[in-house]
């Protein structure tokens, strides 16, 4: 072990400033962890257009379902990584069931 490291009192290579959370402060507070709410942008309404109505609302339900639960987890204290992997499994189930919706053309 070097002494720079020692001498910052954390693990090998550690930085005081890399990724240590404020005592006191919401992990709703901190940088990143304020993700835009759900919304549909301009080029995502014309992308819609053409996309059946009962598509649109499975995916809108998705998108305002996910954003809520990645707030939901973040403020909870979870890992990121975690709550990012824990949104990907859910969204895979939402594209599996759009997925069946969808009429298979040949």
């Amino acid at each position: 072990m070097n002494n720079s490291s020692a001498a910052s009192g954390g693990a090998r290579g550690a930085s005081p400033q890399a990724g240590i959370l404020t005592p006191g402060v919401p992990s709703s507070q901190e940088p990143g962890a304020s993700r835009s709410p759900a919304t549909v942008s301009r080029s995502l309404q014309l992308r819609l257009e053409n996309v059946p109505q009962g598509i649109q609302a499975m995916s809108w339900k998705a998108q305002v379902r996910l954003c809520n639960r990645y707030r939901r987890l973040l403020a909870r204290g979870k890992n990121a990584n975690q709550v990012v992997v824990a949104i990907a499994r859910e969204l895979a189930a939402f594209v599996w069931a759009i997925a069946r919706a969808v009429a298979v053309a040949h």
